[in-house]
């Protein structure tokens, strides 16, 4: 369910307004929040939290449940996309059988927890290289660092394991000049827990990587952790137009695939015009490069029997209006 209210220059009307499309969708279908995720200015985080419990009050969909908060780029915007707010949530089914969705708490961190046959998952959102104090240390190596020993903490409290995520979406504050040290720091924190690209590793979980922030820290992440039974969760590291992110030192998968009672759920990473070797494609012609990027996902879905009709959900995160434009026209 995702509800883009672009038109309105207020951010509380603009996030009341998604949150009542939104919460209007999930009464009529049914439906339980998941994973939810509002993208917004920054310091708008205070207005969207109280638009959206008045909105959500408002249809008797519980309001306590946690969310994610996103703040992109402050720069060439105009003030009403600034004041925007889009709303994404991943929901549950009421009328699933046997498949429970709760609140979870996981040390300092909240998120969501399905349990249901053969299956546990977990989202939590939100994630920070802050210390117990609230405290952030300098530079994003050291966040980094600190971010992914959070997650590792909070999971644990929730009896998962960092080699359970499945897919991470990260948020840097400055991502062209950080993400090197991020990565960095991320290919060694999964070293050293037996996640790679060797042979006897757990797999890189698929991944996005984007410039965004909540607050004033350089990197925040979010995470999908999943249990299940064996053979259940498979990597796919290429398809015909994309070699391995790891082959150019990039520590995620290109997709995740989770097989649960006959059904294929396939997680893709941030995928974007690039060739085999990681090099950009097409520098400033962004149709072609829409192509590109349309063209790689179908590559990589299509040899599990899926194709591009089959894409539930996505997210698109261009630099630009032109941009956006550019792939609406080739999407269509």
């Amino acid at each position: 369910l995702n509800e883009l209210a672009p038109d309105l220059n207020i951010v509380g009307g603009s996030a009341e307004a998604a949150y009542r499309e939104l919460a209007s969708a999930m009464r009529a279908a049914g439906v339980e929040a998941l994973h939810e995720k509002a993208y917004c200015a920054a310091g708008a985080r205070e207005d969207v939290h109280v638009a959206r419990r008045a909105a959500l009050e408002s249809h008797d969909v519980d309001p306590t449940t946690p969310w994610a908060y996103v703040h992109g780029r402050d720069d060439g915007l105009r003030d009403e996309d600034t004041r925007s707010v889009s709303v994404q949530l991943w929901g549950i089914s009421r009328r699933a059988r046997a498949v429970r969705v709760s609140t979870l708490y996981a040390g300092r961190h909240r998120g969501r927890l399905l349990e249901g046959p053969g299956v546990r998952m977990a989202w939590l959102g939100a994630i920070d290289g802050s210390d117990a104090d609230g405290a952030l240390p300098g530079g994003i190596g050291a966040q980094a660092e600190g971010m992914l020993g959070s997650a590792e903490r909070a999971l644990a409290s929730a009896h998962f394991e960092l080699r359970d995520v499945v897919r991470t979406w990260l948020y840097a504050r400055r991502l062209l000049s950080g993400y090197r040290e991020l990565n960095a720091v991320r290919t060694a924190f999964y070293s050293a827990r037996g996640i790679g690209s060797g042979s006897a590793a757990r797999p890189f979980p698929a991944s996005t990587g984007i410039e965004g922030r909540v607050g004033a820290e350089e990197c925040v992440m979010d995470l999908l952790a999943v249990r299940a039974g064996e053979g259940c969760v498979a990597a796919l590291h290429r398809s015909d137009r994309q070699g391995p992110a790891f082959a150019y030192g990039s520590s995620f998968s290109r997709a995740m695939s989770l097989d649960l009672e006959g059904r294929q759920t396939i997680f893709v990473s941030g995928t974007s015009s690039i060739g085999p070797d990681g090099r950009t494609l097409y520098p400033d012609d962004p149709e072609r490069q829409s192509v590109e990027t349309l063209l790689g996902i179908a590559a990589l879905i299509e040899p599990l029997g899926a194709t591009l009709g089959d894409i539930a959900a996505g997210t698109l995160f261009t630099r630009d209006a032109q941009a956006l434009a550019a792939f609406d026209r080739v999407s269509r």
